[in-house]
């Protein structure tokens, strides 16, 4: 797989520039940065792309940041065979300064 590769709504570089620490992907706006040892993580890959879609989607701006969130972990989820659920309320519960208990975060993705 190429280092860069363009989609519908934007630009994914598989490089560590650009992403935070303690996190393997970032978008911003249409632009992503994935970290090259995800390179082959289709699920993390549709995660960032759904946050460039929302990007390009000023009614979806208004949302913020929990449901955008959610509804990428929603999409990221349907690419692994194993329930990650879990994993990812965990995520949305502590790394995103959303405040939101583990609890609540594991029901909206399961909604």
């Amino acid at each position: 797989m190429d280092k860069i590769q363009f989609s519908r709504y934007g630009i994914v570089f598989f490089y560590s520039f650009g992403v935070p620490r303690k996190h393997s992907g970032i978008a911003y706006g249409p632009i992503v940065f994935i970290l090259p040892e995800y390179i082959n993580d289709r699920g993390l890959l549709e995660h960032e792309l759904v946050h460039t879609r929302q990007f390009w989607n000023p009614l979806k701006w208004f949302k913020g940041k929990l449901w955008w969130e959610v509804e990428a972990f929603k999409e990221q989820a349907k690419w692994y065979s194993e329930d990650r659920s879990r994993a990812f309320a965990r995520l949305i519960s502590t790394s995103y300064a959303v405040d939101i208990s583990f609890e609540e975060a594991e029901k909206l993705l399961k909604s």
